[in-house]
């Protein structure tokens, strides 16, 4: 069985708007792609994560996935959460 692996972000920590990913392609062995995380509100956005060409054993996460995941990672960390 086939677990959920679908990325939740957490809301903005300045502005709680939702966050969206973005993508930049890349081109033709210049340079490769990218994934980042911006609010739709105030614009804050993570650094751009390189979507390295890498060869994964089969079943492994994409390298675009990995991108996708440590942009994630990066946006949802938080300093302090909020215990309510």
């Amino acid at each position: 069985m086939k677990k959920n692996t679908a990325l939740v972000l957490k809301q903005c920590p300045c502005c709680g708007e939702k966050a969206d990913f973005k993508y930049r392609s890349g081109s033709w062995g210049y340079y490769s792609a990218k994934h980042a995380i911006q609010c739709s509100g105030c614009g804050l956005e993570t650094p751009w994560i390189d979507d390295k060409e890498v060869a994964t054993p089969k079943g492994k996460p994409t390298s675009a996935e990995q991108a996708k995941a440590e942009a994630a990672g990066i946006w949802n960390r938080r300093i302090v959460e909020n215990e309510a």
